[in-house]
């Protein structure tokens, strides 16, 4: 059984989903970064666009925490690993924080999913002139957020591919 636990260990350690998390970490940082600018600069009327801003920066959050995660585990893994299977210690701790991964995973995907379901139930009433409207919002926190969202989507398929 403790064999099966450090495959699914080594599995973990793929260089796949480290590209994957960097991209993620990256689009993170831009979320943060244009929800950040945006969160302050909308008009009150604007609802719709304020709660995809605060949407975006919860998500750039929890992909910067999913990032740091899995290298964290990656690192601790490696390092179980490498003392071998005699650490029983290590490879607990290194699957311990396996799974704070999957759930902080779990949690990103739910929230990337519901960000990409907002931005395309706004895509045909957006209004980018009328600053008065409810559904008022900039044209590059529109953008960015169905770029984001999308590229979301493409990474928890890629990571579903990657993971075996």
């Amino acid at each position: 059984m403790l064999t099966d636990i450090v495959v699914i260990l080594e599995q973990l350690i793929n260089p796949r989903l480290s590209i994957t998390s960097l991209f993620s970490a990256l689009f993170g940082v831009i979320a943060i970064i244009v929800g950040s600018i945006y969160v302050f600069r909308l008009p009150d009327t604007a609802t719709t666009a304020r709660k995809l801003v605060i949407l975006l920066i919860i998500y750039g959050m929890l992909q910067l925490l999913h990032a740091t995660a899995y290298f964290v585990t990656c690192v601790k893994t490696s390092i179980a690993l490498f003392r071998g299977v005699k650490d029983l210690h290590q490879i607990a701790v290194g699957l311990l924080l396996a799974f704070v991964y999957m759930a902080i995973s779990l949690i990103s995907m739910v929230v990337g999913i519901f960000g990409f379901y907002k931005v395309v139930a706004l895509a045909s009433f957006v209004e980018y002139w009328d600053s008065t409207s409810a559904l008022y919002c900039p044209r590059i926190v529109f953008y960015t957020s169905l770029i984001v969202f999308v590229f979301h989507i493409v990474l928890v398929m890629i990571r579903c591919c990657c993971f075996k």
